[in-house]
This record gives structure tokens, C-alpha cells and sequence, in this order.
């Protein structure tokens, strides 16, 4: 019977190239641990990686069994690294450099402390051992994986892994897991080999019927394309009690899993997605359960705004629709009739401004408006339509804060000030009341963030992502997960590291379980990316994702399901084009469920991300 790469191989012998896509995202990263493994330099690893799937494109009419691609890829690896090896005893002085790609090299990271430490200690071990550690931890790959890559059995495989442990120093697999992260190829990668090989031409065989899971190969490495060669964290089955704990072991994302949707793209530069036919299929990567399904817009795009429910209705508040004007215009969505409403406008037009909901009241609290940055906070009350200026000012005058509404209080957390030109982060926690309108300073986080967002499940805080220093594109998204009690008023960092970083992203709450929605790695990667961390256990788990990568969305959980919300796909200054005004819905796998954890009607914070002017 015929596998997925020999239905693959055959929509590229008939003239499909972009299916060849599927491959590259599939296989690249053990390809590109092989060759790590090989040459022991990351910038020579990737361009021969780039060489190992031109050449097996340009010779895949010479496979003879279309089901061995993975086996007879391995081969070409090792043919390519021993060309390499070859070459460089005998021309010392030269490189191996086949077409550059034009993204910015990894070898800047060759000179890094940590690799050069998991360098070292890798090539202390044995041949065999230090090749399925770099599949795979540098790979991500699975030991049933690197079994049928090597032709060895799973029992061998993981009886290497773990005699490769055992050899290692007291801290090495925590640098192999920080050097895994910052050593991936980049993230066009498979974008730009598929470029590459339409210069190579077939004449087209015979087609023969379509694809098992019902679509065109040329849309499905859209798919690839979409998700910019990102990994996630997930739990390795072991018995093996010498096995690396979970947050080490990093898998990439099943690009073949997809669900129906009505969502697809609209028309040219109008910046949304226009509801398309019930029987096309979602431009993402899916992972487990559940389905996300195109809603009515909201009749304005928005950037950098705030959302929340009340009474099972969605609140889309504040924001900007370009780059220099912000929104004063209250929308409510009823989820039932599927319908945008506009209500009572603002008293102040508000961008970045945190939101939160107590007693059926929404709070919206600082930001900023084109006169500068707010110290003022608005109540909205949506049974009477009506808005009321607070008396009490925000202590700290600051956009872009974490707002999470807890035990009827509201915490507002970290965000961002000006510092001459630049947006510097902060850690500051403060508490309000609305009981008696005061606000209490609290302990600061454990580290500055903006861009950030939060969420609150069994009375605890959790805040993901963000930049702990300054807003910029050298910058490099925050991995840690920080855990807040406020009862005890302490801060405590959380083992597993979010799989994505990233900033501008969303999270909500359903079912006890926190999802992180979209976001952005500056200047120009966006995400359609969503995981969901599980508090209780300390582990994150790959979900389906949006239907395009987009940040400085909101997202809001009502009777267990999730509404992503607005957001623009385009990085910095913003056009009004490039802002949405797209509603998915996502439905959990097993809804409607039996009983639905509380959702505390929490807003959860969202891309709060500017240019530098």
C-alpha cells in the first residue's frame, strides 16, 4: 500500500512541485541533526541540508521505491557530508557553499558559549550515540522516527539515547535543549527550497487519483509555508527513568492534520478573510482535537485592542485601525445569532489599554490616545449601555499591561513606558479594588515584560511570552512561564518553557487549560500557532491553529469555546489593509462538555506591539 510520501513523490513527478514542500517540512530537521552530526559546524549543517533536497528533487525519478524517500534521503546526507568532509581536508581554506539563502546565517551563533559547551560534550561520545542525540534533540525527532530513519529498532535507539545520557555531565541536556532552540534553520526554510526547485522541470507522468486526506498537494505546502518550521514541546512515553524530563524532548508539528473550515482568503489588500465555500479546508497545521470555523467580522479592523465577555457576549474595546488612529467605537458580539452590535462609544480613545471584568462591570485601564499615555480608568456597564469615569488614576502611568480580574480585584501587570525612544519593559504589579476604587502595590514579577499576555486558572496567575527588556527586532521573545499567588503575593517561575516564544500573542481559558493564540517573532514572522499549557501538570500540548498567522489579536473563551479576534498579519507601521477585522471560533474536541470550568470572564491580553518612529 502506498504511504504518504509515495503519493507525495507522485504529485511531483506530475508536475506539482510545491508538493515537494511536504517533504522538506517533514524530514528537514533530521536532515539537518544528521548533518550536525556529520560535520560539527550548524552554518555548514544547514547548507547542506539545503543541497541534500536539491539534489534529491533533481534525482527523484531514480528512487525506485517512492515508500524508502526517508531511507534513501539518509543516503544523500551522507554522501553530501562525506563530499564535505573531503573537500575541506583537501581545500582547508574554502567553504562549502552552495546557493546562499538570503535570511540571516546561524552561523552567529557558532560562536555561542552554550553550543560550543554541547558541541564538546556531544563529541565525546561514541559515533553512534552522539548521531541519534543530535536527531534527537537537534531533530526533534521521535525514537520511533529515528528508528526508521537509521534502520535500527526502537529498543536500540532508546537503549543509545539513554547511554548517551548517562555519559553526560550534570547540566549538558539543559544546554542541549537552549542550543536546540537557538540553532534551527531559518524559517522560510522550505519556503525557499520549493522556490528552488520549480527551475527543475519533469516531464509530468501519469496522474493517478488524488490524495488520501482530499486535497491538493500545492495548497497543502501552503501549509508548510504557514507554519514557518516552528516546534513544540510534548511528552516522550518512556520507561526509562535515565529519560530526559519533557521539556526537553521537542517534536515539530504534524502538518498533514486538517480540518474543514469556511475560511479562506478574501480579496486582495482588503487585510480579511471572507467566508468561502463549507467544503474548502483550513490553510494551517492542525494538532490535537477541535476545529476552528470562520464567524461574522467585526465591521471594524483593530490592532493593539482589548476583549472580554460578560453574560455570554463578546466586547471588542479600543484599539487602532492604523497606524495613527485609534478606535473609540464599542462593539458587542453575541455568539448565539453570530452578529457584531456597536454600542455606547468610549470616553477616551484607548489603544493598548488592559481590560477586565468584575461584578458584570468591564474595567479599561490605561493605554495610551494621540495625546500620549493614560493614567484615567473607564468603567463600561453593559446592562445599561453606559460609561462612567473613575475617580482613582493608575499609579504607574504605562501601556500595554497584563490584566487579569481575580476574587473581585484586578491585577495589572508589567506593560511597557517610554524611555526617551525607546518602550522600555516593566515588572510592576499593582492590585486594584473597585469595591473602594484604591489601588495596592504588589511583588513585581520575576522579570520586566511587555508584549506579553496572561491568564488566570484555580486562582493563580500565569504570564506567557513578551520582551523582558525593550520593543525592538533584535530582540528574543521570553521562554519562561512565571506562575503568580495572589494570596501569598509571590512570584514562581514554572519548569516547562513556552515551545513557541513569541510576543503580541493572546491566551483564554477553557477546561482548565490555557491556550496561547497567534503572535510574532520581529520583524516578520507571525503565527497562526496554538499550544495550550495544562497548569496542573507543567505541560504544554500542540493544538489546531488559526487559519493565518496573525498578532495583536484578542482572543475570549465563552461556553467553552474560543473566539480569535481581529489582529493584523503584517509587521510594523501598520496600514489599515493589513488589520483585520477576522473572527475563528475554535470548538474543543468532545464539546460541549459536561460541565465548563469557570472562564472568570477573563479578558487575556494581546499583541501590544509598536514602531519604533
Amino acid at each position: 500500500m502506498r504511504t504518504e510520501d509515495g503519493y507525495i513523490i507522485q504529485q511531483c513527478l506530475s508536475g506539482d512541485s510545491a508538493a515537494f514542500g511536504l517533504l522538506v517540512e517533514k524530514y528537514r530537521k533530521g536532515i539537518y541533526a544528521l548533518a550536525i552530526s556529520r560535520v560539527g559546524n550548524l552554518h555548514d549543517a544547514q547548507d547542506i541540508t539545503q543541497e541534500v533536497f536539491i539534489t534529491a528533487y533533481s534525482k527523484l525519478r531514480t528512487l525506485r521505491s517512492w515508500d524508502n524517500f526517508v531511507g534513501w534521503l539518509y543516503r544523500i546526507t551522507s554522501n553530501q557530508c562525506k563530499m564535505f568532509l573531503r573537500n575541506r581536508s583537501r581545500h582547508p581554506d574554502q567553504e562549502f557553499k552552495p546557493e546562499m539563502m538570503d535570511e540571516t546565517s546561524i552561523d552567529s551563533y557558532q560562536e555561542n558559549q552554550v553550543y560550543e559547551s554541547v558541541h564538546e560534550a556531544l563529541d565525546s561520545l561514541p559515533d553512534t550515540y552522539r548521531e541519534v542525540m543530535n536527531l534527537r534533540f537537534f531533530g526533534g525527532m521521535t525514537v520511533k522516527e529515528i528508528s526508521r530513519f537509521l534502520g535500527v529498532s526502537p529498543g536500540t535507539i532508546d537503549r543509545r539515547i539513554s547511554g548517551a545520557l548517562a555519559r553526560l555531565k550534570e547540566g549538558i541536556p539543559d544546554m542541549i535543549s537552549t542550543a536546540y532552540r537557538l540553532n534551527q534553520l531559518p524559517a522560510t526554510f522550505t519556503f525557499r527550497i520549493v522556490e528552488m526547485v520549480k527551475r527543475i522541470k519533469f516531464h509530468p507522468i501519469v496522474k493517478e487519483t488524488g490524495l488520501p486526506w482530499g486535497l491538493s498537494l500545492a495548497m497543502g505546502v501552503m501549509i508548510a509555508v504557514f507554519g514557518l518550521g516552528q516546534y513544540l514541546s510534548i511528552t516522550y512515553n518512556a520507561n526509562n527513568p535515565t529519560f530526559l524530563p519533557e521539556r526537553y524532548v521537542e517534536l515539530p508539528i504534524d502538518i498533514l492534520k486538517l480540518s474543514p473550515t469556511p475560511a479562506l482568503f478574501g480579496k486582495p489588500g482588503n487585510g480579511n478573510i471572507k467566508t468561502g465555500d463549507h467544503n474548502t479546508f483550513s490553510l494551517a497545521p492542525q494538532g490535537e482535537g477541535g476545529v476552528w470555523n470562520r464567524k461574522a467580522d467585526m465591521s471594524t479592523g483593530r490592532i493593539l485592542f482589548s476583549a472580554c465577555a460578560v453574560d455570554g457576549k463578546i466586547y471588542a474595546i479600543g484599539g487602532v485601525n492604523d497606524f495613527n488612529n485609534q478606535i473609540t467605537t464599542l462593539e458587542e458580539y453575541d455568539p448565539v445569532t453570530d452578529r457584531w452590535t456597536t454600542r455606547a462609544n468610549m470616553l477616551t480613545e484607548r489603544a493598548a489599554a488592559g481590560v477586565s471584568v468584575v461584578n458584570g462591570k468591564i474595567y479599561v485601564i490605561g493605554g495610551e490616545c494621540k495625546n500620549g499615555w493614560l493614567t484615567s480608568m473607564d468603567e463600561y456597564d453593559p446592562a445599561n449601555d453606559k460609561w462612567t469615569r473613575k475617580p482613582q488614576q493608575i499609579p504607574t502611568r504605562r501601556e500595554g499591561a497584563a490584566t487579569i480580574a481575580l476574587n473581585g480585584k484586578i491585577y495589572a501587570m508589567g506593560g511597557m513606558v517610554n524611555s526617551g525612544q525607546t518602550l522600555v519593559a516593566l515588572s510592576i504589579v499593582e492590585e486594584y479594588n473597585p469595591a473602594t476604587d484604591t489601588w495596592t502595590r504588589k511583588a513585581n514579577m520575576l522579570k520586566p515584560r511587555l508584549s506579553f499576555t496572561a491568564a488566570e486558572v484555580n486562582g493563580k496567575i500565569y504570564v506567557f511570552g513578551g520582551f523582558n527588556d525593550k520593543w525592538g527586532n533584535d530582540g528574543t521573545p521570553e521562554l519562561e512561564v512565571e506562575e503568580y499567588d495572589p494570596i501569598n503575593d509571590i512570584w514562581t517561575k514554572k519548569s516547562a518553557n513556552i515551545p513557541t516564544p513569541r510576543v503580541g500573542a493572546s491566551s483564554c481559558v477553557i477546561n482548565g487549560k490555557i491556550y496561547v493564540i497567534g503572535g510574532s517573532v520581529p520583524p516578520n514572522i507571525m503565527f497562526s500557532r496554538v499550544e495550550a499549557y495544562d497548569p496542573v501538570a507543567d505541560k504544554w500540548t500542540k493544538m489546531p491553529d488559526m487559519s493565518i498567522p496573525r498578532f495583536c489579536l484578542s482572543t475570549v473563551a465563552v461556553n467553552g469555546k474560543i473566539y480569535a479576534i481581529g489582529g493584523t498579519n503584517a509587521p510594523p507601521p501598520w496600514r489599515a489593509d493589513a488589520i483585520l477585522s477576522v473572527v475563528e471560533e475554535y470548538t474543543p474536541e468532545g464539546w460541549p462538555f459536561d460541565a465548563v470550568f469557570h472562564q472568570n470572564n477573563l479578558p487575556t491580553t494581546w499583541g501590544n506591539q509598536k514602531s519604533q518612529k
